[in-house]
C-alpha cells in the first residue's frame, strides 16, 4: 500500500501556497520568484507529501536522457533554490528533507484547496505483460519461430531498400555532374544604389520587374517603386503622404498589395502594377498591422500579420481580396511575441512564417491551412523572413546575428533538416524574394551604423541646444550610460566582432572593452551604480537573457538572475541597494518589472499589469516605467506599492530619462523627431530641440548626465541598403 495525494489547483503549507495551474509560489499572498525546474521539482514533491521521491523518478520526469548533460548539478540547483525561497535548510529541514543517495521528501503538513488533504490509499497491481493475451499464451517455441520469420522478412526489405538507395545515389551523382557542366553559374548583380535605403524587394512573377520601397531623392517619404531588372530607371508607383511598405505581387502580375501607415489612411491597399487608382482592402482600425505580406497562388487571398492590442501576440490572417473578410490561421500562445512574415507554398496548402518567442528569439515555422500540425523548422532563435522555392522543396530565409543585423541568406528543406548557407547571398542579405520561374532571387543588402551623440543642455533659454557626435566607429555603438561623476561613459558596441560592454572617457576617447562574452547574442544596456564602482548590464550567453554586474575597472561579471526567464534592461535604485529589470518567463512575452538586491537574494515583483524598463524618481517615492518594447507610454507606481497611473504618452520605448524636476523624452510629431521635457509640478510639455537624425528605436536609450548638463543617446549615422539580384538562382 502506498499513500498518494491528488492535489487540487492550490496547495498550502504554513504561510506558503502553490498555484499549480498558474505555476506561482506565494508567501502571505505575495508572489515569490520560483520558475522552471525548481518549481516543477516542488510540485512533484507536493504530489506525495511524507513520501520519498527518488532521484531516479525526478530524472525521468524532468531530465529525460539526452536532454540534460549534468543531472546532479541541475537537481541540486533546483533543491537549493526551493530551500532558499522557503527559508529552509538541509541541516534542519522544515519542508524538504534529503535522504542521502535516495531522494527527497516533503515533510510539512499540506492543505489542498484550503482543507486538509485527503489521503487516498492506492494498491499497485503487478505490471501486466506488454504482449497481447493471444500471443502471451502461445508456446515459447512458436513465438520464437514467428520472431525469426519476422526478422528475415525485415532483413530482405532492408536489403532491397538499400539497393534502391545506392542505385539512386549513383544516378543522381552522375546526373548532377553532367548538369553542373551545362547550367550557367549563379552570379550577384547590384540592382540599386540610390541615396538612402531601398528595402522590401519583391520580384514580379515573371522575374522581369522588381518592386521595392524607397524614400526618394530627398528621403522624405517612403513609397513603392518599380524598376525593370534587365535595364531601365525606377518609376514611382505610389504617391501618398503616408509611408508605404512591403509590396506583394499578385500571381498574375497585374496588381501590387502594400501596407500604408498614416494618421487617417493606414491599412492594406491594392494598386495596378502599371499604375492607376488605389483601393483600400482593409482599414487599420482595431487592427495593428505590419510586415511582409503574400498572395495565395490562386490570387484570392492575402496573408498578413496583425494584432488587436500591444498586449496580444501578432497572428497571421487571411484576407479575401474580393470580400474583405478575414480569417485567423495561426494561433500563438498568449505571451508570445507572435507570428510575422507569412509565405504561401507554391501549391497554396501550407504557410511558412516567423514566430517570435520573445524580444529576439525568432524561428521559421510552417502550418497547413487545413489542419493544426504546426511545425518548427529552425532552432537557432535567429531565423526570419522565409520564402519558398518554386518547387516547394526548400525555404530560403535570412538570419540575424546581433540585434537587428542580418548575417546572410540560408536555405532549409521544407520538410525539415539542416540549413545551409546560400553562398551567393550577401554578408548582410535579408528580405529574399524568388520569381515563380525560380531563376532569379533578389534581396536587400544593408548598411547600418549608429553612433552615440551628446545633446548639450547647458545653454541659455534663447539658444538651441547643440547636438554633437561623441562616440563613433564603423560598427554599432548604442545604449549609453553616464557615470555618477560624469567622467566616464559606458556603452554597447560590436567593435570587437560581438556586442560587448565598453567604457570610455566623457569626451569619447580611450575606449576599453569590459566584457568578452563573444556573442552570438547582444550584451548591452549598461547602467552605473550610484557610487560609480559597478556597471549592471544584460546578456544572453546561454540563450536566455540575464542581469550581470561587473566592476567599472573590469574583471569577471557576476550573474544576479538565473531563472528560466528573459531578464533585461537593468537600472539601479538611488540608494544602490536594488536593481530593477524587466522579466518574462521563457517562451512568453508577459513582461513585468522586478527588483533584486545587489547583495544577492530573492527578486521582488514591482508591477502587475506590465513593465519592461523602469527608473526610480530622485526622491525614491515613485518608479517610472514603460510596459514593453513597442510601448509609447510612461507609467508610474509608488515605490512602496499601490496602483499604477499613466504619466505620459508619445514617449518612445527607452528614449526617456528621469531628472530631478521632470522627465526628458524623445517623441515623434508627424515626420519630425523632437527632444522634449515634462515637468513634475505642472505636467507641462515643452520642446527642447529637434533631433535631425533617426534614433535607434529598438536598441537605443537616453542617458541623463548627473550634473544635468547633457543627455546621451544613440542616433543612426548611416542607414542604407541596396537591392541585389542573384541571376541563375537554383
Amino acid at each position: 500500500m502506498e499513500e498518494t495525494i491528488r492535489p487540487s489547483g492550490v496547495v498550502r503549507f504554513g504561510v506558503f501556497e502553490v498555484d499549480l495551474r498558474a505555476e506561482e509560489l506565494r508567501k502571505n499572498g505575495g508572489r515569490i520568484r520560483l520558475r522552471g525546474q525548481a518549481f516543477q521539482v516542488l510540485a512533484i514533491l507536493l504530489e506525495r507529501p511524507g513520501q520519498i521521491v527518488t532521484r531516479e523518478e525526478l530524472q525521468q520526469r524532468l531530465w529525460p536522457s539526452g536532454t540534460f548533460v549534468d543531472f546532479d548539478h541541475g537537481l541540486n540547483t533546483a533543491i537549493n533554490k526551493i530551500r532558499e525561497v522557503l527559508g529552509d535548510s538541509a541541516e534542519n529541514p522544515r519542508f524538504v528533507e534529503t535522504l542521502a543517495r535516495r531522494g527527497y521528501r516533503f515533510i510539512a503538513t499540506v492543505q489542498n484547496g484550503g482543507r486538509d488533504t485527503q489521503v487516498e490509499m492506492v494498491r499497485r497491481a503487478p505490471a501486466a505483460s506488454s504482449l497481447p493475451a493471444a500471443v502471451a499464451d502461445k508456446p515459447l517455441e512458436e513465438k520464437e519461430s514467428r520472431r525469426q520469420r519476422s526478422l528475415s522478412a525485415r532483413h530482405l526489405v532492408g536489403l532491397v531498400a538499400l539497393s534502391v538507395l545506392v542505385i539512386g545515389g549513383v544516378v543522381w551523382f552522375n546526373f548532377s555532374r553532367l548538369g553542373s557542366k551545362t547550367l550557367p553559374p549563379m552570379k550577384v548583380v547590384r540592382l540599386t544604389s540610390f541615396q538612402g535605403p531601398e528595402t522590401d524587394p519583391a520580384l514580379s512573377p515573371d522575374g522581369k520587374m522588381v518592386a521595392f520601397v524607397w524614400g526618394g531623392e530627398k528621403g522624405d517619404n517612403s513609397d513603392i517603386y518599380l524598376m525593370p531588372v534587365d535595364a531601365g530607371s525606377p518609376f514611382r508607383l505610389t504617391n501618398d503622404p503616408g509611408d508605404d511598405s512591403h509590396p506583394a505581387w499578385s500571381p498574375d502580375g497585374r496588381y501590387i498589395a502594400f501596407h500604408r501607415f498614416s494618421k487617417e489612411t493606414s491599412g492594406i491597399y491594392l494598386v495596378p502594377s502599371l499604375g492607376g487608382v488605389e483601393r483600400r482592402l482593409l482599414a487599420e482600425d482595431r487592427f495593428m498591422m505590419g510586415g511582409k505580406m503574400d498572395w495565395s497562388p490562386d490570387g484570392k487571398s492575402l496573408a498578413f500579420s496583425a494584432t488587436e492590442s500591444l498586449e496580444q501576440p501578432l497572428k497571421i490572417f487571411l484576407l479575401s481580396v474580393e470580400t474583405g473578410e478575414k480569417r485567423q490561421v495561426t494561433f500563438p500562445a498568449a505571451g508570445f511575441g507572435g507570428d510575422v512574415a507569412p509565405a504561401f507554398s507554391p501549391d497554396g496548402r501550407t504557410l511558412a512564417f516567423s514566430r517570435f518567442a520573445g524580444v529576439s528569439e525568432v524561428d521559421i515555422y510552417t502550418t497547413p491551412l487545413k489542419g493544426t500540425n504546426t511545425k518548427r523548422l529552425t532552432f537557432d532563435q535567429r531565423s526570419i523572413e522565409g520564402t519558398w522555392t518554386p518547387d516547394g522543396r526548400e525555404i530560403v530565409f535570412s538570419r540575424r546575428t546581433e540585434g537587428t543585423k542580418v548575417d546572410g541568406l540560408y536555405r532549409i528543406p521544407a520538410a525539415g533538416g539542416k540549413r545551409v548557407p546560400l553562398v551567393e547571398g550577401g554578408q548582410f542579405g535579408g528580405s529574399p524574394s524568388i520569381s515563380q520561374q525560380g531563376n532569379r532571387l533578389v534581396y536587400a543588402e544593408g548598411i547600418y551604423n549608429p553612433d552615440i551623440y551628446r545633446i548639450d543642455l547647458a545653454v541659455s533659454k534663447d539658444k538651441v541646444p547643440s547636438i554633437s557626435r561623441l562616440i563613433s566607429s564603423s560598427q554599432e555603438d548604442t545604449t549609453p550610460g553616464v557615470s555618477p561623476d560624469g567622467r566616464k561613459v559606458a556603452f554597447c558596441s560590436n567593435q570587437s566582432g560581438s556586442a560587448e560592454i565598453w567604457v570610455c572617457d566623457s569626451d569619447g576617447r580611450k575606449p576599453v572593452r569590459l566584457t568578452s562574452f563573444g556573442g552570438p547574442y547582444v550584451t548591452g544596456s549598461p547602467s552605473w551604480s550610484p557610487d560609480g564602482k559597478f556597471i549592471a548590464f544584460d546578456s544572453r550567453p546561454k540563450g536566455l537573457s540575464d542581469i550581470f554586474v561587473i566592476s567599472a575597472d573590469g574583471g569577471s561579471p557576476r550573474c544576479l538572475t538565473g531563472e528560466d526567464s528573459d531578464d533585461v534592461v537593468p537600472t539601479w535604485s538611488r540608494d544602490g541597494r536594488w536593481i530593477y529589470f524587466g522579466s518574462t518567463p521563457k517562451g512568453k512575452v508577459d513582461w513585468q518589472l522586478w527588483k533584486i538586491p545587489i547583495a544577492g537574494g530573492l527578486a521582488t515583483q514591482v508591477t502587475r499589469k506590465g513593465g519592461f524598463y523602469g527608473s526610480e524618481s530622485f526622491d525614491r517615492t515613485l518608479i517610472f516605467y514603460c510596459k514593453g518594447y513597442r510601448s509609447n507610454e510612461i507609467w508610474s507606481v509608488p515605490a512602496s506599492g499601490g496602483e499604477e497611473s499613466l504619466f505620459l504618452s508619445n514617449a518612445t520605448y527607452r528614449f526617456w530619462a528621469v531628472a530631478e524636476q521632470g522627465i526628458y523624452f524623445i517623441g515623434r510629431e508627424d515626420r519630425e523627431v523632437y527632444l522634449k521635457f515634462i515637468d513634475f509640478a505642472k505636467r507641462q510639455v515643452s520642446r527642447i530641440a529637434r533631433v535631425e537624425k533617426e534614433p535607434v528605436w529598438l536598441d537605443g536609450g537616453l542617458a541623463f548626465s548627473p550634473n544635468g548638463r547633457a543627455l546621451l543617446c544613440a542616433l543612426v549615422e548611416q542607414d542604407g541598403s541596396d537591392i541585389m539580384l542573384v541571376e541563375n538562382f537554383r
